[in-house]
């Protein structure tokens, strides 16, 4: 009975606190401008150099308590059903915007808090979401990857998270939690949320400039 009632404690304050009105109402992007003529704001972003050490640089230093910036203190593991609420919370909250929409002439920027964004700017937000709900950072990856669409190839990024019930899990943007498939795009390389900022690059790694900031291997 003990176990019951710890159980629904802790589910409780994971729904206060990761569904809060307040989280919400505090994140960017609430004046989420119009789409641009002539930009796709559904596929994502045409580059072909997905790991942009730069842009991920800047974020850092504009929020520089980033989970993906400086990992978590702590935390465990979610269960996969908790995961998914948290997601299902936020996805209906989010609208997509390329980045040459919000931050022209820059094309590519990272946002860790906000409901107005691209892929990047969706698994940086939900990994703040899932780590405040008790996710520890290095159980948690930034994943880099290239997807073929009729367009042509684009940069994508998405969201592994370790659950306690049904292992790697991966979310973004455009797909709710769902088991992790390799055979899904090129993928490059991920950078686990455990404040190292060490790029390790997968098979489809190419080959970008260095930067001081990130650690590679």
């Amino acid at each position: 009975m003990r176990w019951i009632v710890f159980a629904l404690a802790f589910w409780f304050g994971l729904s206060s606190s990761a569904f809060g009105g307040d989280q919400f109402s505090t994140m960017r992007g609430r004046y989420c401008p119009a789409d641009k003529p002539g930009v796709d704001n559904e596929e994502g972003g045409t580059s072909t150099d997905s790991i942009d050490y730069s842009a991920f640089a800047d974020l850092c230093k504009a929020s520089p308590a980033a989970v993906v910036c400086v990992g978590t203190r702590g935390g465990g593991l979610l269960t996969f059903s908790q995961v998914k609420a948290i997601d299902d919370a936020y996805r209906p909250r989010f609208r997509y915007r390329d980045d040459l929409t919000l931050h022209a002439p820059l094309d590519d920027w990272y946002d860790n808090w906000t409901t107005c964004g691209d892929c990047e700017d969706y698994a940086l937000t939900l990994s703040e979401l899932l780590a405040r709900a008790g996710q520890a950072g290095d159980h948690m990856d930034l994943q880099f990857m290239l997807i073929n669409v009729d367009k042509g190839w684009y940069a994508h990024a998405t969201l592994w998270v370790r659950t306690s019930d049904r292992g790697i899990v991966e979310v973004d943007v455009n797909d709710r939690p769902r088991p992790l498939r390799w055979s899904e795009g090129v993928r490059e390389g991920f950078i686990r949320m455990d404040g190292r900022r060490v790029l390790t690059p997968l098979s489809g790694f190419q080959k970008a400039p260095r930067h001081p900031l990130i650690e590679h291997r």
